[in-house]
């Protein structure tokens, strides 16, 4: 007798166990089924492969949660048999670089084709076979750097605990030794801008230059959500913003990255005469930290694609545009081929809640649409927090400041950052990255070591303190707060309620 979703998740993912929590962010059902769809095939293919886990989508919000001692164990296995194995570690790159390139084929090849010139059959062909790149292929491997991550933190904080006891060293080497070696993409992209705007081009020239950037980064703000084409607008914008100090002092650090981080590792390496076998894990740890985030560039590319299939599917067979979104990927794939619809019920049950399930004692997903998903996941809502005036979180970057608190529940509420906040929010997405450029500090509610927030904290040098669990729901919009990144604490100084 099969068991039912509610009994697979209170035996897989008791609520009362110690769970980790991707989100809440701004997503619907299908981006988020794009990633759930291929994890049986890389569960089969990599062993132990993903815990059993849910997503979850409530009111255009997705969170995603699994057992938190799962995800650490199955990704230490992991990283010790897919990443520090030299062997393995250089099939998976390139394996992963192939789904790349094929993916990003078909992303230069869209520039150029008008789907409404397509025949019924070939634009069918055209997105099955996209879909075949992403998320097929693209998942197969892109998964490991994730599931890794975990399991390297811990590996590689263990073995540097057996040599340093103080908690503030500790972090301060974690930090050094697991730092990418290589800036993020988006901090590529600030270089790219800098270096236009020092160039002192101006007219035609100035133009080309920017429509050439645009072309090249139009999609970064895309998400699980929605895809949105940035002009050369946004970028003249942005450009034309910084002062000529601010100019100077982010092309310092940006070019300076590199040489810098390199420095630092052997510095450090150095002064706690770290073994060899550390260093490696440590280097391997850096290179899946800058895997899973450069991995990000590529399914925002891959979502934009998605975005303008759906726009030519909704008005070529006259299918609701807003209902796609809340088809799952299999459902998806069923009505490119077939002209299979769902019932406009259940996606407007869909679009209240859905939640699905990937778990070891289930041979396939299982969905919940709507008031059964929406009281499947109340066991799993925490309690709020009340009367904390201080707490503590994972360090991801040191250093100490007050400012005002902005509470960041959307992408869409970035732009309130001003200049010297505390930008508090549940966890950080590429999305933030202008907020996060403003702030003097960031907390979250989820993430670890390894964690967006803890990578871009690290670029701009900025105080970062992660998985704090209540910061959302004990920091108000605009208390004064102190966040003392070298010893974890963020402590509200001064409530605004």
């Amino acid at each position: 007798m099969s068991l039912s979703l509610r009994d697979h998740l209170r035996k897989e993912i008791p609520p009362e166990r110690e769970l980790f929590r991707w989100g809440p962010v701004e997503g619907k059902v299908f981006y988020a089924d794009c990633w759930f769809l291929p994890m049986k095939r890389f569960n089969n293919s990599f062993p132990p492969g993903w815990p059993s886990c849910l997503y979850y989508v409530e009111n255009e919000h997705l969170t995603f949660l699994l057992g938190r001692e799962e995800i650490y164990s199955s990704g230490e296995a992991m990283f010790v048999r897919y990443i520090l194995d030299d062997r393995s570690f250089e099939d998976e790159v390139k394996r992963y670089s192939e789904a790349v390139s094929d993916l990003m084929t078909v992303w230069e090849e869209m520039k150029h084709i008008d789907l409404t010139a397509l025949s019924d059959s070939d634009l069918r062909a055209r997105f099955i076979s996209f879909f075949n790149v992403y998320p097929k292929a693209f998942w197969d491997v892109g998964y490991l750097p994730e599931i890794a991550n975990w399991g390297g933190e811990r590996y590689v904080s263990r073995a540097i605990r057996k040599r340093i006891e103080d908690e503030s060293t500790f972090h301060r080497v974690f930090e050094t030794l697991s730092a990418p070696e290589y800036p993020s993409f988006y901090a590529e992209e600030e270089r790219e801008l800098l270096k236009i705007q020092k160039s002192g081009m101006k007219g035609d020239e100035l133009q080309n230059a920017l429509e050439a950037h645009a072309e090249r980064y139009s999609w970064m703000l895309n998400n699980y959500h929605h895809t949105e084409v940035l002009g050369v607008e946004s970028f003249r914008e942005r450009m034309l913003s910084w002062t000529k100090e601010e100019v100077r002092e982010k092309s310092e650090r940006l070019d300076q990255y590199h040489r810098n981080v390199l420095a630092q590792k052997r510095d450090t390496a150095s002064e706690f005469a770290m073994d060899a076998n550390t260093l490696k894990a440590a280097d391997r740890l850096a290179y899946c930290v800058w895997w899973q985030d450069e991995r990000k560039s590529y399914i925002m590319r891959a979502n934009r694609i998605l975005d303008v299939f759906f726009d030519e599917f909704a008005s070529r067979y006259r299918v609701e545009r807003s209902d796609l979104p809340y088809y799952t990927a299999s459902e998806i794939l069923a009505f490119s081929r077939e002209g299979v619809t769902v019932e406009s019920t259940r996606v407007a049950s869909r679009k209240h809640a859905c939640m699905a399930f990937c778990g070891d004692g289930s041979q396939e997903l299982l969905y919940a649409d709507g008031a059964e998903a929406k009281d499947l996941y109340a066991s799993y809502v925490r309690e709020k927090a009340e009367d904390v005036n201080e707490f503590r979180g994972v360090v991801v970057n040191t250093g100490k400041t007050t400012g005002r608190a902005r509470v960041i529940s959307s992408p869409r509420e970035i732009e309130c950052v001003q200049d010297g906040d505390i930008l508090v929010t549940t966890m950080t997405s590429p999305e933030y990255i202008v907020g996060l450029r403003r702030a003097s500090a960031v907390v979250t509610d989820e993430g670890g070591m390894t964690c967006h927030a803890a990578i871009v904290s690290r670029e701009l040098g900025i105080p970062g303190i992660v998985g704090t669990k209540i910061a959302t729901h004990v920091i108000s919009e605009g208390d004064q707060v102190e966040v003392d990144a070298n010893r974890g604490v963020v402590r509200i100084i001064d409530s605004d309620q």
